[in-house]
């Protein structure tokens, strides 16, 4: 009996989810990207901004500007990849860093110039892409 609960034990621990909320946060990030990536592949700019929060604001381009440049990046780049993605998140929001690659054209986020994939808020819906001058 005393072997029994022990397996019992360990099993119940093995099957549970220890990740932490951090864990998770990232994980769903990381979907993100990858379904951002997938919306690239196929051309679809309307799936790709589902994930683009509709209070979007980074610098001074709005949803409308932040569509309008994925459009030209389908446009102008046939291939479309993440790298050396790290991320960190607080409370609500988080902050990407990463290299894009459009093409053979490296970019790093965030940066002054770059980083309208770099900035997250977490919505009852999810993670959405915010911009860095989103404000709830």
């Amino acid at each position: 009996m005393k072997y029994f609960l022990v397996v019992l034990l360990a099993i119940s621990l093995f099957s549970c989810d220890l990740s932490s909320p951090s864990e998770v946060n990232k994980a769903q990030i990381e979907e993100i990207f990858e379904g951002i990536k997938t919306a690239f592949d196929f051309k679809d700019v309307d799936a790709l901004m589902q994930y683009y929060h509709a209070d979007f604001l980074h610098n001074t381009d709005d949803w409308g500007d932040e569509y309008a440049v994925w459009q030209i990046r389908m446009n102008e780049y046939d291939t479309f990849d993440f790298a050396n993605i790290e991320i960190d998140t607080h409370n609500s929001f988080a902050t990407v860093s990463l290299t894009m690659t459009l093409d053979n054209e490296q970019t790093s986020e965030p940066t002054d110039e770059n980083g309208d994939l770099s900035y997250f808020y977490k919505t009852e819906d999810g993670w959405k892409v915010c911009g860095n001058n989103f404000s709830e």
